[in-house]
């Protein structure tokens, strides 16, 4: 192994067993005894917030530039373009398969914490584990299957459903092969305006 997968790998490593341990201690902490919303926002908000920050971090750290890692904003419209299609068609499929849509109703709250939450996932998964994935695989293709299945597995400390897990595979599945086919035209601006409006609706 080189020298800068050497340094791919180190990045990874760190960063998914930090994660890791931060979301198994999110998810003890939402199942604490005494726990109010405003705690669990606070947690929440800390949490997204750094991931993004650490995410930019090790992108600015790494042997590569932004835009390799997908944050990029020319052809900014298409990827708007894109990524609303994309949430349309996971909202019509998500509600074929639950039967119905709920309404939100706390929107003030919602909104500004889907919009984090989607911009530090996208920039996680899809941007930074993604391409260092793929460069330690040799192959963008060959890192899609394997980034998805962490990010399915990912969700399960904090959800202890598999069919949740088994969604986001399958969501992190068509994400991460968007961005890797679609590598200088979609990037992480789209894929996150798509993930915020899958969260909100």
């Amino acid at each position: 192994m080189n020298a800068a997968n050497r340094k791919n790998l180190r990045i990874v490593g760190f960063m998914l067993a930090l994660f890791c341990a931060l979301t198994f201690g999110v998810a003890r902490f939402y199942m604490s005894e005494g726990l109010t919303w405003t705690s669990a926002r606070i947690v929440n908000t800390v949490f997204y917030v750094l991931m993004a920050g650490l995410s930019l971090l090790m992108m600015r750290l790494s042997d590569y530039r932004f835009k390799d890692f997908g944050v990029f904003f020319f052809s900014l419209w298409w990827q708007l373009l894109v990524g609303f299609g994309i949430a349309a068609a996971f909202t019509v499929i998500g509600m074929l398969a639950t039967g119905g849509y709920v309404i939100p109703t706390d929107w003030g709250y919602l909104v500004p914490s889907q919009i984090l939450t989607g911009i530090a996932e996208e920039l996680f998964w899809r941007g930074l584990l993604l391409k260092l994935m793929g460069e330690l695989l040799h192959s963008k293709r060959k890192a899609v299957p394997l980034n998805a299945l962490l990010y399915g597995l990912w969700t399960w400390p904090l959800t202890h459903s598999w069919v949740t897990v088994i969604l986001s595979a399958f969501i992190g599945l068509a994400f991460a092969t968007v961005r890797v086919e679609y590598d200088e035209e979609m990037g992480i601006p789209g894929l996150a305006f798509a993930h915020i409006l899958m969260n909100v609706f």
